[in-house]
């Protein structure tokens, strides 16, 4: 425990890892993951990560069937304390000044529902001579014939019993409905150092991290993430952001009717912007405030289009060739409100027009390009 914590990455936040870790997984299908996030706006009690299953997987006994896991993480910089069963009712423990763990735990589950999963996630272990110890299992659920052994008098019928006040529940079936969903794991059941962290990275086909130089790309880009306000991902659009950011290490190669279809799409949108330039801005019709009512058909059609060529690139799409794709799409929404303003604009469309050709040649180029070296 102690070498693993103290081998923390350099950079790397408890949350920020957790996030990486967890994210990283949503590459395997095996394991429905549909979207990762942090600082989720639906669940304020357990908010630092959140893992979406779509279909739900395979749970416990305490949860059978699971469609959400969320995470609130407590990296404690002392790593020799443990912790109490105790220590889950009182608010200092986790840093908060109102509400304790099990209390965070309750209105987490009144707001969520019945098949998520509240993982409290800490680098401190427990106690190994409190009855904590006794009641959790090895994946950190609940032993729930334990607690709820049948006895008032026992040491654990009256912890139960304290719990229940802390909590303000007169029924244990309340009880049992919301601990049975809290699930605590601590922190050497993850992998915190270089070589350990670089296994889920390598399993995911991400750049790993360079030890002996401490280089580590993956905390700035969590902060930018932070800073525009992206918190929700699911695989094509962390899969779009690690491409910009050039972060898998090898990237498959397509083939050829992959770009085959690819070409199809982009000569698609390219016809059908020339149609509508050929007859721009001569189909004003009156009523229509100087609006061409040609284009009412046709301009929605553009980011349809290029939504379709989105997904064809989404993966495995050249990270080389991000910024243009990036940009193509900029242009087919500028084009879609300019041709629906009507003649007024007419400059600044035959300037889009102009700046589309040129990109679009320039990756249908590039793609030609490495078509030829298959």
């Amino acid at each position: 425990m102690a070498g693993s914590v103290s081998a923390l990455i350099k950079g790397f936040t408890f949350q920020k890892l957790i996030f990486w870790i967890e994210a990283s997984k949503i590459f395997d299908t095996k394991r429905n993951i549909k979207s990762v996030a942090f600082e989720t706006a639906d669940n304020k009690s357990f908010d630092d990560v959140k893992i979406e299953y779509e279909p739900e997987i395979v749970g416990d006994s305490n949860t059978p069937y699971v469609t959400k896991d969320y995470y609130q993480v407590k990296f404690h910089t002392t790593i020799s304390t443990q912790f109490t069963i105790d220590d889950l009712m009182n608010p200092k423990f986790i840093g908060a000044t109102r509400y304790s763990l099990l209390q965070k735990l309750k209105s987490a589950v009144t707001a969520g529902d019945r098949k998520s999963r509240y993982n409290f996630l800490t680098s401190w272990d427990i106690a190994p001579n409190d009855l904590l110890h006794k009641i959790v299992d090895e994946n950190g659920a609940v032993k729930l014939d334990k607690l709820f052994d049948g006895k008032e008098k026992s040491a654990i019928g009256k912890k139960r019993k304290q719990i229940m006040n802390h909590l303000e529940l007169s029924d244990e079936e309340e009880l049992r409905e919301i601990i049975k969903l809290l699930r605590i794991k601590r922190a050497k059941d993850y992998h915190l150092t270089y070589e350990e962290f670089n296994v889920y990275l390598k399993a995911a086909k991400l750049r790993t991290i360079d030890s002996s130089h401490h280089e580590n790309p993956y905390s700035p880009l969590y902060d930018r993430m932070v800073e525009f306000k992206k918190t929700v991902f699911t695989k094509d659009s962390l899969q779009a952001i690690l491409l910009q950011n050039n972060l898998f290490e090898d990237m498959p190669s397509p083939d050829s009717k992959w770009y085959e279809s690819v070409f199809q799409l982009l000569s698609k949108l390219e016809l059908m912007i020339e149609n509508d330039m050929s007859v721009y801005p001569t189909s004003i019709y009156p009523g229509s405030n100087g609006k061409p009512k040609h284009f009412y058909v046709q301009t929605t059609d553009y980011i349809d289009i290029y939504n379709k060529i989105e997904q064809k690139m989404a993966f495995p799409f050249p990270h080389y060739l991000y910024k243009e794709s990036e940009t193509l799409k900029s242009i087919c929404t500028k084009l879609c409100a300019y041709m629906l303003t009507g003649p007024s604009v007419s400059k600044a469309i035959g300037d889009l027009y102009i700046e589309f050709h040129q990109l679009l040649n320039y990756i249908k180029a590039e793609l030609t390009g490495k078509k030829q070296i298959m």
